[in-house]
């Protein structure tokens, strides 16, 4: 194989003589200590969103997040907006607050994406290459998002606040469990085909709209880091393929899935180049000024256009996730 080029990062202990650092740390909630420019709006009535789940637009309190994932829209769901459909309308207070926020902006995994393919074209054999590339990130393949905490939605004509993160992907990308904790699979005419890996403490994930759940997945069954769940789908209430992600602290409080996602994203990316060269055996290139990236050097450019040299895998990993090379 030609000369591998990998990112650099300080490496993460001897990662090539510890399998268990292949896996992600436990999750530790909550998650808004992290930094984000999200500010959640106060939801109609007052409160706090951070710590409580907005309610109802006519003013009613919600009950607590159904555990079984069935419900009437207080439960997680993640159906898209339809905004402008006869007898759906936001409420003023509720408009109000959604173009107050200040949100973070969009995102994907591509560099998650591309330090599979160079596992993949390391010899890695693909479940174990998806779980080190993605981590705790939950889909296993090309992903985006935007920052849609809040957005308006609608169960018919009833106003509700989107309670996730939506995060699209082609139809039957593998969908993986983000922890360790304990599956059950949810079905209803909101969410659809659903999984929720719950944790000790009750807080559970929620992956929803699935088109089919992992072979042999089983209430009850524990799950750990990397475990398939399922696949993306648009069952329930959904338009176009995704995961609708949500996060609900406790088992009862919805909080923003985002700043956690994208934290996981970047942790990953910056953990990779040391596991790519852990699996390779070889030393990662110089840093640069990012501290993430590392330079193609002209020889390997030149190497890239004859038989024999770097392979278009190995420039795309590199390409992917320089700033300032562009795409190649």
């Amino acid at each position: 194989m030609g000369v591998l080029v990998v990112l650099a990062v300080a490496l993460f202990g001897a990662f090539a003589a510890r399998g268990d650092a292949q896996q992600p740390p436990p999750i530790t909630l909550p998650v808004l200590s992290t930094t984000t420019t999200t500010a959640p709006p106060p939801p109609p009535g007052g409160g706090d969103p951070s710590t409580t789940t907005p309610p109802p637009a006519d003013g009613t309190t919600p009950p607590p997040a159904d555990p079984s994932g069935d419900g009437d829209g207080s439960t997680p769901d993640g159906s898209n907006p339809t905004c402008g459909g006869p007898g759906q309308v936001v409420p003023a207070d509720a408009q109000a607050a959604i173009d107050a926020m200040v949100r973070s902006g969009a995102n994907d995994n591509h560099l998650l994406v591309a330090g599979e393919k160079a596992l993949l074209a390391a010899g890695v054999d693909p479940d174990t290459a998806a779980r080190m590339a993605y981590g705790n990130f939950p889909v296993a393949g090309p992903t985006a998002w935007v920052d849609d905490w809040h957005a308006p939605r609608f169960t018919g004509t009833t106003f509700r606040f989107h309670l996730g993160l939506d995060l699209i992907a082609a139809y039957g990308t593998p969908l993986r469990s983000p922890a360790d904790g304990v599956a059950s699979i949810t079905e209803n005419a909101l969410g659809g085909l659903a999984v929720k890996v719950t944790l000790p403490d009750g807080t559970f994930f929620y992956l929803a709209h699935m088109s089919a759940t992992a072979p042999g997945l089983t209430n009850g069954q524990a799950v750990h880091v990397g475990d398939l769940l399922g696949y993306v789908g648009q069952s329930g209430d959904a338009t176009g393929p995704h995961c609708h992600f949500g996060i609900y602290q406790g088992g009862t409080t919805a909080i923003p899935p985002k700043p956690l996602v994208d934290q996981w994203v970047a942790d990953q990316s910056a953990k990779l180049p040391g596991i790519i060269a852990g699996i390779t055996g070889q030393t990662p290139r110089p840093l640069l000024a990012t501290a993430i990236v590392s330079q193609l050097t002209q020889a390997d450019a030149r190497a890239a256009e004859t038989p024999g040299g770097t392979s278009r895998t190995e420039l795309l990993f590199a390409t992917s996730t320089n700033p300032s090379g562009g795409a190649l």
